[in-house]
């Protein structure tokens, strides 16, 4: 196989291996060669030392027989290795090669010629110094290895010591160096550094014992790896000032993934510190806590890692990710992670308002898109050229067309073709007037065209602005049909009201004794309506004329025949026959006059007829309104005149109704007292329970312990108090707890039924009993039945750490009352043996018993 043919990882191995160990026979390329471990097995596995090949982390990527011989087991480690019995050097490997590190190992026994040979040949590839020591720092050997970093030539120092060939404090330091080792016998590693060429060398070194007497020193030249450290220092100082000048927040993490630092604006973004995340294992927790995004987040990070080194990109590209801080706060973040050697830096760039203003930004566009499509006016966009580019919702039924149809087309296509050229001229005015927006006025309404052809009235307003550019004119259009109609409709009813209010007038000087009144309302109607206008009354069961207007002899004769024609017989139910519960026209397309009979009339009753007769010209429904509207008043005008003598004689009859309400005040006056007597009983019960409050149990018990203190008497008194009841409001909610108050004192009700017996709730989930006349043993077998009661109610109390079921706890005093007992001293001898009850395990009664000796007992003053 020829070099081309082979990986370039084995091609760069195996070169790094010929520059490394000149004077080893490194095989040339063979077929077999087709992996790293493939060379290292034709170098290594026939070599007598031992070798071991390192990955990044100390990772075992080859061991030789030899060395492989004297593991245990299996080796993944070079912590791992069991080392004893070689002396160790090690040779760099670059790391474009993937492989870290080669160690070689000679053994410490004497080995056969033919290895010794291979060993020395091993040895001579080798740029590290190889010296041999005794006790006395005497140089005993030396390899050549690398002549260039000896003090002097290895024929001036061999069998000199340290002493004879150095000044005497570096002498001494080294002899001192050799007499430790030997007398620990363990490997010293240390450094040091010598002035060679006129330049200061820097070595790292070790001290093997051979025996006890001799030691053997490998140095290494490292002054460039102590050059590059302090320039990594350096460089390090110089990105630590960067870091913290940085508007952006930056991370640096070492190839395990350890935060090494954070710069003060990501701890201020974000609130950790270096040493609040320590690995980024505890950043994936801390940063995502949600378990889902948290797993997306490292998908995502890896991908985005892979695609950059696939793709031989030292810098991945940004990714967004949802970064929640220490307080709790959820911050939007662009990251990017660039790796300078074997550091990645990771920059987090906080985009949080950025994306916040483009949130809003689109919110507004498309609350302004729902504004525009939800007006009620038209909104057209158009260009310089008139051709439409918005046309919304509302313009699509304005002009009955959809806006794809007309999107791109020429406005003209709306405006009648008589104002297209004034149309054209108005924007152009408004264009160069420079003014953002006007109104649309002209002495000449506008008008614009449906799609079907139709012509109606709209009046406009016009915007400009520029967008990129290109100016753009926004017009809102309003279709204001209605609008005139409306308009026409007022002027008409303000006509009509002109009439109603001179009627109003005339009927309001109306007097029955003189009908000068009905006749201007006759005059007002035939002027404004027309022509002919006739009212006629009903008078002893026929109608009579009372008004006509104008006073023409053929016209009266016409209406006579009209209303005998109607009600032949003149009698009232033939009139009611002829009633109009609204108004009714009379005459028809073909007639010659057109007649309006409307009727006078109040709650169907009949009080006469108001007639309008005119040309061919038919009564419009307006027109109908307003002489039904006339004919109600004068309706009602007449029947108040009516009314007003049956007032007179009403009044009277008020005055004997007033006596009567005098009377009825009187119960009324009772009813009051006793509401406010129901009101004085709801005020010492409680709103929930229906049981006495806590102002109403104090006040029996003050009276019942007097009552039994006169006579000698027995009193006990109940406290309970529900197990548990905040976990139960808590767990069913304050509905559910107040629902199995009220079915607590249900149970308390029908418990305690004697006439004395008062049950009470004494504040919150506690409740009191107050059992006058009641003994020790007998209020202890009612606070038993309560009990039982209760358990009986099985009300469910899941969250009750005693059962299932809601419970309650009691504590019962009795005492036979004397004048030193007060209802404080029971009350707090119940509350006592209340807890005592909660202390015991709770859903239970404790009874205590009130005594005083009779020396305490002071006799009633």
């Amino acid at each position: 196989m020829t070099p081309e043919h082979l990986p370039s990882s084995v091609l760069l191995l195996h070169q790094s291996l010929r520059e490394s160990l000149k004077d080893l026979v490194v095989p040339d390329f063979s077929s077999a060669m087709t992996t790293p471990a493939a060379l290292f097995a034709q170098v290594f596995d026939a070599l007598p030392a031992a070798v071991a090949v390192l990955c990044a982390a100390g990772k075992v990527a080859y061991l030789n027989p030899v060395l492989l011989a004297q593991q245990a087991g299996t080796v993944q480690h070079f912590h791992d290795l069991n080392l004893s019995g070689f002396n160790w050097h090690t040779v760099s490997l670059p790391p474009q090669s993937g492989f870290h590190s080669m160690h070689l190992g000679e053994t410490v026994a004497r080995q056969p010629a033919d290895h010794h040979l291979r060993l020395e040949q091993l040895f001579s590839a080798m740029t590290d110094i190889i010296m041999v020591f005794d006790q006395d720092g005497r140089h005993l050997d030396i390899a050549p290895t690398n002549p260039d970093l000896l003090y002097r030539p290895a024929r001036d120092q061999i069998g000199r010591t340290m002493f004879e060939v150095f000044d005497a404090e570096f002498a001494g330091f080294f002899t001192e160096k050799i007499q430790n080792c030997l007398e620990t016998g363990q490997k010293i590693e240390f450094e040091y550094d010598l002035t060679l060429h006129q330049r200061k060398t820097f070595f790292a070194a070790s001290l093997t014992p051979l025996d006890d007497s001799t030691v053997m020193l490998i140095a290494r030249d490292v002054t460039q790896q102590k050059t590059a450290e302090r320039a990594l220092r350096d460089s390090e100082r110089r990105l630590g000032k960067l870091l913290k000048r940085s508007p952006v927040a930056i991370a640096l993490l070492d190839p395990q993934g350890t935060v090494l630092q954070v710069n003060d604006r990501f701890t201020r973004t974000y609130g950790y510190t270096a040493e609040d995340i320590g690995h980024i294992d505890h950043w994936w927790e801390v940063a995502y806590p949600d378990p889902a995004y948290r797993q997306k987040v490292q998908q995502q990070w890896l991908e985005t890692n892979q695609r950059a080194f696939r793709a031989f990109h030292k810098e991945t590209a940004p990714e967004e990710y949802w970064i929640t801080t220490r307080s709790g706060e959820v911050r939007i973040t662009e990251i990017t992670a660039a790796y300078l050697g074997d550091t990645m830096m990771v920059v987090f760039n906080d985009i949080t308002e950025r994306r916040h203003a483009e949130m809003e930004l689109q919110d507004n566009q498309s609350r302004l898109s729902g504004i525009i499509e939800s007006a009620m006016d038209a909104i057209i966009t158009i260009d310089e050229k008139h051709h439409i580019r918005l046309f919304n919702r509302a313009a699509e039924q304005i002009f009955h067309c959809a806006a794809t149809e007309v999107i791109g087309k020429s406005l003209d296509r709306f405006i009648p073709e008589g104002a297209r050229l004034a149309h054209l001229e108005h924007v152009q005015r408004f264009q160069q007037s420079g003014t953002s927006s006007r109104s649309m006025h002209s002495q000449v309404p506008l008008e614009g065209v449906r799609a079907d052809g139709e012509v109606f009235p709209l009046e406009a307003s016009i915007s400009q602005t520029t967008v990129h550019g290109e100016t753009l004119f926004t017009v809102i259009l309003r279709d204001i049909t209605e609008r005139k109609r409306a308009e026409q409709e007022r002027q008409e009813r303000l006509v009509h009201m002109e009439v109603l209010n001179a009627v109003s007038r005339d009927l309001s000087e109306l007097n029955w004794d003189s009908l000068k009144s009905l006749g201007r309302v006759a005059t007002h109607i035939s002027r404004h309506i027309g022509e002919v206008c006739a009212i006629h009354l009903v008078q002893e069961d026929r109608l009579e004329l009372q008004a006509l207007h104008p006073e023409r002899k053929d016209i009266y004769q016409q209406m006579q025949q009209i209303h005998e024609s109607l009600g032949q017989s003149g009698s009232e139910d033939s009139l009611l026959a002829f009633r109009f519960a609204t108004r009714r026209e009379l005459s028809t397309p073909d007639a010659d006059q057109a007649l309006l009979m409307v009727p006078l009339q109040i709650q169907g009753k009949l009080l006469g007829t108001l007639t309008l007769l005119r040309g061919t010209e038919e009564y419009t429904a307006q027109e109908q309104a307003l002489v039904q509207n006339i004919a109600d008043r004068v309706a009602l005008t007449y029947r108040n005149a009516q009314l007003y003598q049956d007032n007179l004689k009403q009044a009277q009859r008020l005055r004997e109704v007033n006596a009567l309400l005098e009377d009825r005040i009187q119960e009324r006056t009772l009813a009051l007292q006793e509401a406010n007597q129901l009101l004085q009983k709801q005020a010492l019960e409680d709103g929930l329970t229906g049981l006495a409050n806590r102002r109403h149990f104090n006040q029996v018990l003050s009276a019942e312990v007097r009552r039994a203190c006169r006579k000698r008497e027995h009193l006990s008194l109940l406290l309970c108090d529900v197990d548990f009841f905040k976990r139960y409001n808590d767990h069913y909610g304050h509905l559910m707890g107040d629902q199995a108050l009220q079915e607590l004192a249900r149970v308390l009700k029908s418990t305690f039924q004697r006439a004395g017996d008062c049950c009470a709730r004494f504040g919150g989930e506690e409740f009191a009993v107050i059992l006058p006349h009641t003994t020790a043993e007998q209020a202890q077998v009612m606070a038993e039945r309560l009990l039982q009661n209760v358990r009986d109610l099985q009300l469910e109390h899941l969250e009750s750490l005693i059962g299932p079921m809601l419970t309650i706890s009691m504590g019962v005093v009795s005492a036979q009352i004397t004048l030193d007992i007060t209802p404080e001293m029971l009350v707090h001898l119940a509350d006592e043996a209340l807890y005592e009850s909660k202390d015991s395990g709770r859903n239970r009664a404790t009874h205590k018993t009130l005594e005083l000796h009779p020396d305490e007992e002071k006799t009633p003053s």
